[in-house]
């Protein structure tokens, strides 16, 4: 539940917390509990990141590059010891497949 992923985000130390399962089971809304609640569930003082798999390769034509992204954004928000919501991460997979190009950028 909520509290139980607050405890686990402002915890000494602070942990990472990856919610798995399948399309439609609550993943999401559970995140976004987490930040409506973020005053009584003591994470106040937390700023919130959310982008997804799809926004952090957008533009970055080169390999290597959404990569780069990926880390710059990781490392942003551990300096401002922010909660990052990525989203559906399995889209990464799909993202630059076409009907002539079989794999994607992930």
């Amino acid at each position: 539940d909520a509290a139980r992923i607050a405890e686990i985000l402002a915890g000494r130390p602070p942990r990472s917390v990856l919610l798995v399962g399948p399309s439609g089971v609550g993943k999401t809304a559970l995140a976004g509990e987490v930040v409506r609640q973020r005053q009584r569930l003591g994470l106040s003082g937390r700023p919130f990141y959310a982008t997804s798999g799809a926004r952090l390769v957008a533009g970055q034509p080169g390999f290597g590059m959404w990569q780069e992204r990926c880390q710059a954004v990781a490392r942003e928000a551990a300096r401002r010891r922010a909660v990052l919501v990525l989203g559906n991460l399995f889209e990464l997979a799909d993202v630059g497949k076409s009907e002539f190009q079989s794999q994607g950028l992930g």
